[in-house]
C-alpha cells in the first residue's frame, strides 16, 4: 500500500505532495502506537528505521520535484525571452537593409553635386536618379537603431545560451562602429548642408518641379560642399560594410534563435 503511491510521487505538485507526506505521517503515527502498545519493541525497531528510510526518500523525492518545477518555469522564460529576441532580430533586419537604400540614395545625390562640380556646372545624371523628387540634399539625418539593443543589457543577463550570448556581444560591437559612422555622416550634414536648406529653402522647393541645373550651380557654388563631397563618399563606404557586417551577425542571430526554440 505505501509503495504504489510512492510510484506516482514525480508527477504530483508540490501541494498534493505535501498532502501526501501529512497523511502518511499520520498513517505512520497510528502503526507506531499500535507496535508499543503491543510491546513488540524489536519490530518497532524495524519499523522507526524503515520510517527513516522513507523519510529521506520522500525529501528527495520532494526537492527533485521543486528543481522540476524551476527548472521548467525557467524554460518557459526563455522561451518567451527568445521569441521577443526572434521578433526584434527581424526588425532590426528589415531597418538595416533600408539604411543600406538610404545609403545609396546619399552617395547618388553627392555623385550628382561632384560631377557638377567637375564638369563647371553641366551633368549627364538626370536628377530622376536621386529619387524621383528632384531632392538634391543629403536627408538632414540617417538614424541608426536597433530593437535588440533597445534592451541589450537585460537580455543578455537573462538569456542562459551560451551560443546566443557569444553572437549578442558581436551584435552590441557591430552596431556600436555602425552607429558611429552614421553620427559622423549626420555631423558633416548639420555642418555644410543644412545651412544650404535653409538658405535655400524656395529654390528646393522650386527644383522639385523644374529640376533646374541652373538653381544647383546656384545653391552648389559653395567650395566648402564640393571640398567635403570626397570625404562623405568615403564615409559613406565605410558605412555600407559597417552595415553588412552587422547584417551578417542579424542573420546568425535569427538562425541561432531558430534553432533554440526548435530544440525546446
Amino acid at each position: 500500500m505505501i509503495f504504489v503511491p510512492i510510484i506516482w510521487l514525480p508527477i504530483l505538485s508540490l501541494s498534493q505532495y505535501r498532502k501526501f507526506i501529512k497523511s502518511m505521517i499520520k498513517f505512520f503515527k497510528n502503526i507506531r502506537q499500535n507496535l508499543l502498545y503491543d510491546g513488540q519493541t524489536s519490530k518497532y525497531l524495524k519499523y522507526a528505521i524503515g520510517e527513516i528510510v522513507l523519510v529521506v526518500i520522500g525529501i528527495l523525492i520532494a526537492l527533485q520535484i521543486n528543481n522540476w518545477n524551476e527548472n521548467r518555469k525557467i524554460n518557459i522564460e526563455q522561451k518567451l525571452l527568445v521569441t521577443q529576441m526572434l521578433e526584434d532580430a527581424k526588425s532590426d533586419s528589415i531597418f538595416f537593409s533600408g539604411r543600406l537604400v538610404g545609403i545609396a540614395m546619399v552617395d547618388t545625390i553627392l555623385t550628382y553635386i561632384d560631377e557638377l562640380n567637375q564638369n563647371n556646372g553641366e551633368t549627364t545624371l538626370n536628377s530622376l536618379s536621386i529619387n524621383g523628387t528632384g531632392r538634391v540634399l543629403p536627408f538632414s539625418s540617417m538614424q541608426f537603431i536597433s530593437s535588440i539593443m533597445n534592451d541589450y543589457t537585460e537580455t543578455f543577463n537573462k538569456i542562459n545560451s551560451p551560443e546566443i550570448k557569444k553572437i549578442l556581444r558581436s551584435y552590441n560591437s557591430k552596431f556600436i562602429y555602425a552607429k558611429g559612422n552614421f553620427e559622423n555622416l549626420n555631423n558633416i550634414i548639420a555642418s555644410n548642408f543644412e545651412p544650404l536648406r535653409f538658405a535655400y529653402h524656395k529654390e528646393l522647393r522650386e527644383n522639385r518641379k523644374t529640376k533646374s541645373i541652373e538653381i544647383l550651380n546656384k545653391i552648389y557654388k559653395y567650395d566648402r560642399v564640393f571640398a567635403c563631397v570626397d570625404k562623405m563618399k568615403l564615409t559613406l563606404s565605410v558605412m555600407t560594410g559597417r552595415v553588412h557586417e552587422i547584417l551578417e551577425v542579424n542573420n546568425q542571430l535569427i538562425q541561432s534563435l531558430q534553432s533554440y526554440l526548435e530544440e525546446h
